[in-house]
This record gives C-alpha cells, structure tokens and sequence, in this order.
C-alpha cells in the first residue's frame, strides 16, 4: 500500500497518471485480455480527470493491488459509511493466470484517511 496528501490539481493528476502507468507497465502484453483490460483502465483514468478536474479539493490517495474481491467490497463499504464523498477505482493488471486490480482510493477528509489505512491494515492482517 502506499499513500500520499495531495493538495492541487496537478499533483492528483500526476499520481492517477502515474497509477495507471504502474497498471500498464506491469501487466504482461502476452496476456490473452490484455487489449481489452487496457482500454478499462484508459476508461478509468478518464473517470479520474473528470472527477479531478470538477473537484480539486485536497485528498489522500490510497493505492494497493489486490485479488481479493472480497477486500475491495469491504473497503467500498467503509468508505460509503464513514466519507461518502471518498472514490475508488480499479486499474487491471493483465496476466494469463491472475486477476489483479490495482486500486486508488481518493479521500476527501485527512481523519478519514488515517481510519482507513487502520481498517485496511486491520484488514489485510486478519487474513
């Protein structure tokens, strides 16, 4: 997991940009779904511009990378319940034998980024 506060329009867009460079660059171009898991994430960096270009305000993102749907279920709930104005999306990693996500969590509010990371740390611990 990493995170970092990021408090103008051009640091958000750097780091989504820099998230969904990470999700190109270390997926497998040899993976059958490649093509297809690719332009979900040009969708996905799209959606991120937008909701980044209509809202600016300061937010904590936090990335990790997964194949548990479980995980990313739970962590969609706690953020409805605890800062509802919070986001998550999901970049694919393409590999022939694996799914995996590369998830960002945009937070609005710097408590509930630091609750957060306790329940996911929590989280991930438990399993």
């Amino acid at each position: 997991m990493k995170d970092g506060f990021y408090d103008t329009h051009g640091w958000l867009e750097a780091r989504i940009n820099l998230a969904f460079a990470d999700a190109t660059i270390s997926s497998d171009p040899t993976s059958p779904n490649y093509p297809s898991l690719m332009i979900d994430n040009i969708e996905t960096a799209r959606q991120w511009m937008a909701e980044i270009a209509k809202d600016t305000s300061p937010s904590t993102l936090i990335e990790f990378v997964t194949d548990d749907d479980e995980l990313i279920q739970e962590a969609f709930d706690w953020l409805n319940a605890n800062d509802p104005p919070s986001t998550m999306r999901t970049f694919n990693l393409a590999y022939p034998h694996t799914n995996l996500l590369y998830v960002v969590v945009r937070i609005r509010k710097k408590e509930a980024a630091t609750l957060f990371k306790m329940f996911f740390s929590e989280r991930v611990i438990a399993t």
